[in-house]
């Protein structure tokens, strides 16, 4: 009788488990059905961990719950036998032992319905939980997809509005080094062009002084004289022209200052463009750092044109250095050109004045006329002579004009290259956004 109050106790303990069991099966589902969509990852995983832990206990409180009824059952049967000798032993005495043997069965009965119900709670209990682990991971693997491509975009876009602004950075920064050096040059050319204009007053100055000495000294010889002075003068009017070939000379080593100040300027400028490639490089470490198949990209595109900027300007630089070159040997030339002339020139007005001065002293005025018109002649071979180096000068300066346009178009053509590197740059944004 004991055993059978044991075994009622355990089975009415089965029952409110089993109902508690369902009742917190009901509650997993409905939180499930009720889980939105979208939650923050730390959230989601704490709930999934909180529910496997839950879905554990029940299935141990299950096995546990499980190898007791085993253990019952056995011990219902042991004792089963013993009651069976026991009432037999008594059926005489005691009457109503068949309704104990009823209740017996029937709670055999319910113990097998309660393992049936059991087993089934464990099957919902491990397909739901399947169900529920393999839509929590879908779903957080898809969201941690999204969000490892934000970023990846994100940095992506950041290293290129970096890269954009060392870019507008190193453009600015040249073109402000370009306008100081033109403003130095300028100032430079100034400063020459004072010293050129006070040099010319000064020698215009000591030609006058000249001339009024020649005028005094001239007034005390005969009258026969005056074409002789005349001549002088126009050689002392010709020395005044050669004065002005050589400040022209000057002036031509002046423009040697500005071709230097040009050297000196591609040489920054290609200062400034190996700071750009070493940006450049810097820029394509931070990229390479965030994305490796986005650098291929954006590394392929950003070479070519910058491979291809760099070769349009070298061979600019090359073709403006070579331009500059002839304009140099074309100057040597025509400065030594000058330079002859003016010693050439100088010794036929020493000779001639030589000679001027020896016929007045002599007065032999036939020989005079002769020489006179042998000074002629040569006054007007030095005519020519000058006015064919004057042709050359203009041509050397429309040539040199020739050369400050050309180079002026080059350096239209390299803004020109940096206007389409930059829409190819924003190309490429444009893709990387879309």
């Amino acid at each position: 009788m004991v055993g059978l109050e044991e075994l009622a106790v355990q089975v009415r303990e089965l029952a409110e488990l089993q109902v508690s069991l369902a009742g917190k099966m009901a509650e997993l589902e409905k939180r499930i059905e009720q889980t939105p969509p979208v939650q923050g990852e730390g959230t989601q995983m704490n709930a999934v961990e909180e529910d496997a832990s839950r879905m554990n206990e029940i299935l141990n409180s299950l096995s546990a719950l499980d190898s007791r009824i085993g253990a019952l059952e056995n011990a219902s049967h042991t004792r089963g036998g013993g009651d069976d000798t026991k009432l037999n032993e008594i059926a005489v005495r005691v009457t109503g032992i068949e309704s104990l043997r009823g209740v017996t069965q029937k709670l055999e009965n319910e113990i097998d319905s309660v393992k049936s119900s059991i087993q089934t709670l464990s099957q919902q209990g491990r397909s739901l939980e399947e169900a529920l682990s393999t839509k929590t991971v879908k779903k957080l693997a898809e969201r941690r997809i999204d969000d490892v491509a934000a970023e990846v975009k994100k940095r992506n876009l950041e290293a290129i509005v970096v890269f954009e602004n060392e870019n507008a950075s190193i453009r600015q920064r040249s073109e402000d080094a370009v306008a100081v050096q033109v403003k130095q040059f300028q100032e430079l050319y100034a400063t020459v062009q004072r010293k050129l204009d006070s040099s010319i007053d000064t020698f215009r100055r000591q030609t006058q002084d000249a001339l009024e000495s020649f005028k005094s000294t001239t007034n005390t010889t005969r009258a026969q004289t005056d074409d002789t002075f005349v001549q002088l003068q126009k050689e002392v009017r010709e020395a005044v022209t050669k004065s002005e070939e050589a400040i022209s000379a000057i002036k031509q080593r002046s423009d040697q200052s500005f071709a230097d100040s040009i050297a000196r300027s591609e040489e920054k400028v290609a200062q400034k463009i190996r700071h750009f490639e070493e940006s450049f490089a810097e820029t394509q470490r931070k990229v390479r750092d965030s994305s490796a198949s986005i650098e291929d990209r954006i590394l392929s595109e950003l070479k070519r044109e910058s491979e291809k900027l760099r070769a349009g300007v070298l061979e600019n630089l090359i073709d403006v250095r070579d331009r500059l070159n002839r304009v140099e040997t074309l100057e040597e030339n025509l400065e030594n050109k000058m330079d002859a002339k003016l010693n050439e020139a100088s010794s036929t007005f020493a000779n001639l004045f030589d000679r001027s001065s020896k016929i007045l002293k002599e007065e032999i005025y036939g020989e005079f006329a002769n020489e006179l018109a042998e000074s002629r002649a040569a006054i007007d071979k030095l005519k020519n002579a000058v006015a064919l180096e004057q042709e050359e000068f203009d041509a050397l300066n429309a040539e040199l004009e020739k050369l400050k346009h050309e180079m002026a178009v080059v350096m239209a053509k390299k803004r020109v290259d940096e206007e389409d590197m930059m829409r190819s740059l924003e190309v490429l944004e444009k893709r990387l956004s879309a």
